[in-house]
């Protein structure tokens, strides 16, 4: 089973995105960092790539602007869809996903890339690219940061839990039987690799919400 069909299986009866929190505090905070990260000026239109149920859509800004949500569960696009009927959403895997008709001046997702192994994040890098036009702003964000790992799985970063060898011993048996539940965890370099690769400029911030995640925003060089 390919890490696509994996990660398909494990989504395919979810009927939440999982976050920590479902509150509109939580998503509303969660959109003004993302926010921060598009700049100032609206785009006109705009494809997110792992949409999930489109929770944090209304903190977005963009209902006046042409969007594309895109996600590979059905039953999240279902969802998605009973609260904004007239969004237009389509069911696909995000790593590979083209849309051949347009050009977008922002594509982004957000906690998506952690579902990717290495050879999904280059062909994500290399999809979106042909779906950029010059001025053309593409975003991951909420990468889970490798160099937290350790300490995030130690407990350091949960709440006010001091970092534990034996929170830490018990994480690393659970992992190696049945995976990280977090997913894949990126060093920046390696994201400034794939970048470069890709013809990107980019830049690094480190999540507000989550201390074990970073941002990637780039654009064409």
């Amino acid at each position: 089973m390919t890490t696509a069909e994996r990660w398909k299986t494990f989504w395919s009866t979810k009927l939440n995105p999982l976050h920590p929190s479902t509150s509109d505090e939580f998503y509303r905070l969660h959109a003004i960092e993302l926010r921060i990260l598009f700049g100032d000026k609206l785009p006109e239109r705009v494809l997110e790539l792992g949409c999930s149920d489109g929770a944090m859509f209304q903190f977005l800004g963009f209902d006046r602007v042409k969007y594309k949500g895109v996600d590979f569960s059905p039953h999240l696009l279902d969802m998605f869809k009973a609260k904004y009927p007239n969004v237009e959403l389509e069911c696909c895997e995000a790593s590979t996903y083209v849309d051949r008709e347009y050009k977008y001046d922002l594509i982004f997702s957000n906690a998506v890339v952690q579902y990717f192994d290495m050879p999904m994040v280059d062909s994500h890098f290399a999809c979106a690219r042909e779906m950029m036009h010059r001025d053309s702003l593409f975003v991951c964000g909420s990468i889970p940061w490798r160099h937290l790992r350790s300490y995030y799985h130690a407990g350091g970063l949960h709440g006010t839990n001091n970092p534990s060898m034996l929170r830490l011993a018990k994480s690393t048996i659970a992992t190696a039987l049945f995976g990280d539940t977090i997913g894949y965890w990126y060093e920046l370099r390696e994201i400034a690799s794939l970048a470069d690769k890709h013809g990107f400029s980019v830049r690094f911030y480190g999540s507000i919400l989550y201390m074990y995640r970073f941002h990637a925003v780039m654009r064409l060089k």
